[in-house]
């Protein structure tokens, strides 16, 4: 969790710093939102803040809805684009680190399925 309040604070600076209203108070109302636990509305709202900002740490923001809501390629794709617009530095290692476990748990349900699909092929009727 810790991460999350480190770059929404960042987010909600560049924010005052852009002076955009409307992105703002989206990104404070995805903020409420993902405290509460109600992802779905917290990514809605994450995601028309970075409509009309295009700050990347929404991308950190909005990776993080689709992982809770168990969304694992829009989590990777989010957070890629996050990675991609981070400076190098312990964050971004933090993240790249993320991206890695996000594949790989990714690569696992594949796996699962592809086997569940291989098993239903045995069964016969």
């Amino acid at each position: 969790m810790r991460p999350l309040i480190l770059i929404l604070s960042f987010a909600l600076s560049n924010f005052a710093l852009a002076q955009d209203d409307e992105a703002r108070i989206h990104f404070e109302a995805g903020s409420l939102h993902y405290q509460e636990a109600n992802y779905e509305a917290a990514l809605g709202e994450f995601e028309r803040a970075y409509e009309l900002s295009e700050l990347p740490a929404l991308l950190f923001n909005m990776s993080q809805c689709h992982e809770r809501l168990g969304h694992l390629s829009e989590a990777i794709s989010t957070l890629e684009g996050f990675i991609a617009g981070t400076e190098d530095g312990p964050e971004k290692a933090r993240q790249e680190r993320r991206l890695t476990n996000l594949q790989r748990r990714q690569a696992e349900a594949v796996a699962e399925v592809i086997r569940a699909v291989d098993a239903l092929s045995l069964i016969h009727i």
